[in-house]
């Protein structure tokens, strides 16, 4: 079969290649942090998009509001899965030390993780991880409420093609998404360095 060498090394400048796989520091933190930046720049660059219409060159590529916010929600919600599940399994390793059940952990269901995560930061008998709970818990509500599985931003139709989803809903806006998102990564992030 030929092949159009999509994903080959740059050979002519190194700055342009990513360490992936057992190339480099390359795990769960890597993925967390990239989905987290790749949902910031995603809306800064509709954003940007929005305000200076008239600045953008005829054949630059640019998003619509439209179109833009499904994978930008769908990123956002898919680093917040992500950051729970590596939470889970960092306190649990270094505090509870308990049997973590994996068919739980493969979940994508942010309600059931968000529940796990609570679980097992007051299973630490640590106030001090507790503290982090309040303040993250409405966005993972927020989320619950509107993607419970990681569906509702991936496909326009749940599995079975019987409901569309966000029929309740016919506006987000990216603008307070942004300062909301930018507030809980402030959070999730200020965790991370309390815990390391």
């Amino acid at each position: 079969m030929n092949t159009a060498n999509l994903f080959q090394k740059e050979k002519d400048d190194f700055h342009y290649n990513a360490c992936v796989g057992n190339n480099g520091w390359t795990g769960i933190r890597a993925y967390i942090h990239g989905y987290q930046a790749a949902t910031l720049v995603m809306l800064e660059s509709v954003l940007k998009s929005v305000n200076s219409r008239k600045d953008v060159p005829e054949d630059a590529n640019y998003w619509y509001v439209d179109t833009a916010i499904y994978p930008i929600l769908f990123s956002a919600r898919h680093y917040i899965e992500l950051y729970i599940k590596q939470k889970i399994h960092a306190i649990n390793y270094f505090k509870v030390k308990g049997e973590i059940e994996d068919r739980l952990i493969r979940t994508h269901d942010i309600s059931k993780l968000w529940s796990i995560f609570i679980d097992i930061v007051n299973k630490t008998h640590d106030s001090r991880l507790k503290d982090f709970i309040e303040p993250i818990e409405p966005y993972i509500s927020d989320f619950s409420k509107i993607d419970l599985t990681g569906e509702t931003f991936r496909y326009p139709y749940n599995q079975d093609y019987t409901k569309k989803h966000l029929e309740d809903i016919s506006v987000i806006g990216l603008l307070n998404f942004y300062e909301k998102f930018n507030e809980l990564s402030r959070f999730m992030t200020s965790f991370t360095y309390y815990m390391d």
